[in-house]
């Protein structure tokens, strides 16, 4: 995992040592797909998380970190699946390293996995902080227990995972989605999740809005202090995101990485 990274330089060098094989033109070529805005590597660049559409994007902006620590780092939540011919991918709003290294593969999974008789669809978890390994108690729980999630959002997502298993499609019903908090609802998108393919590459974004504001600076979720929302007032949030577009364009730079496959260590 990179660590104190702070100028371009820094940024560099951490990809000739994790990249060896390649030249300074392809170098030259990661620089140009994954630039950074000036006003996040300032010391005092406010950290917060991008919505994924419009914006600031995960390229220098986290509620981790900022500039070129963001454009390098690794704090994402890698694939999930079940092996069959079905798969469910979990993607998050990440960077260099976490493209590279889970988030593109997963990509290119779910598209492997789409036609001939095969199905794909994605999800992102996109809940405050969104560390690696944070959905785990999502689908595992313990129910209600779990501090940046309510029971509402818990709920939805062992059932998402639960029909995924037992169904091979992840859709749940409105009101689970809606979540208790919100009353009985009619419509919502994750109650008629669409197949991912290259044509539609659709992810649902499993997300909350509402709650309380907590910073936890015990450092165990994350090598910095880490902000998410807590009960009371936390309600589910599901979206459509259209993965190609997502966070400032990842389906191109997934593209980009692609064409390198040959020269990335395995």
């Amino acid at each position: 995992m990179p660590q104190q990274i702070t100028t371009q330089d820094d940024f560099v060098t951490w990809l000739r040592d994790t990249l060896p094989e390649f030249s300074e033109s392809d170098i030259a070529k990661v620089l140009r797909y994954y630039p950074v805005d000036s006003i996040t590597e300032s010391a005092n660049a406010v950290k917060f998380a991008t919505n994924g559409v419009s914006g600031p994007s995960a390229l220098d902006q986290s509620s981790l970190g900022t500039g070129q620590q963001q454009r390098a780092d690794v704090r994402e939540l890698p694939a999930a699946s079940v092996p069959s011919n079905y798969r469910l991918a979990n993607l998050n709003t990440q960077n260099f390293y976490a493209e590279l290294t889970f988030v593109c593969p997963s990509y290119w999974m779910a598209e492997a996995y789409s036609g001939n008789g095969r199905t794909s669809y994605k999800y992102e978890f996109s809940t405050l902080s969104g560390v690696h390994g944070a959905d785990v108690g999502g689908y595992f729980g313990p129910l209600g227990e779990v501090p940046y999630l309510s029971t509402d959002f818990q709920r939805a997502f062992m059932q998402i995972w639960g029909n995924f298993v037992t169904q091979s499609n992840p859709s749940i019903p409105a009101s689970v989605a809606a979540g208790s908090s919100n009353g009985t609802a009619t419509t919502n998108v994750a109650s008629q999740w669409p197949v991912f393919s290259v044509a539609e590459p659709y992810q649902l974004v499993l997300n909350q809005t509402g709650g309380q504001l907590f910073t936890d600076t015990s450092r165990r979720m994350a090598p910095v202090d880490t902000t998410y929302f807590v009960q009371p007032g936390l309600v589910n949030n599901f979206t459509l995101g259209n993965t190609y577009t997502w966070e400032g364009g990842r389906g191109v730079r997934c593209d980009f990485l692609r064409s390198m496959a040959d020269i990335i260590p395995a």
